[in-house]
This record gives C-alpha cells, sequence and structure tokens, in this order.
C-alpha cells in the first residue's frame, strides 16, 4: 500500500521482502559494508530472522 508519493520518493509499507532484505544486509552479509561507518558506542544485538520479523511486527 502507498502512503506518499513525491516525485523521487515513494513511502509505503514494508512488505516481506523488504524485510528478507533488510534483514540479509543487516545480519547474514559478510561484507555488511554500512557497519564500518558505526563507532563501538553503538552496540547491535545478534537476531534470528524470527526474532527480527518479531521485533519489525511490534514495531
Amino acid at each position: 500500500m502507498i502512503h506518499k508519493k513525491g516525485r523521487r520518493v515513494i513511502l509505503r509499507t514494508a512488505t516481506m521482502e523488504d524485510l528478507e532484505a533488510i534483514y540479509y544486509w543487516k545480519y547474514v552479509d559478510k561484507g555488511q559494508a554500512a557497519k564500518k561507518w558505526n563507532g563501538p558506542y553503538i552496540p547491535e544485538k545478534q537476531m534470528t530472522k524470527t526474532e527480527f520479523l518479531k521485533e519489525w511486527a511490534n514495531d
């Protein structure tokens, strides 16, 4: 479902495909390039996919 559409951005409800991609890039990908920008002061706990999806649904 599209909530807001602009010329360059579309905001919509995340799909299961989106959540699969987010989980992969955050927890599975071996390179995790984005984490190179996090300092040691940003702790991140590891989650199973089930925990991740449950937390996402609660948010």
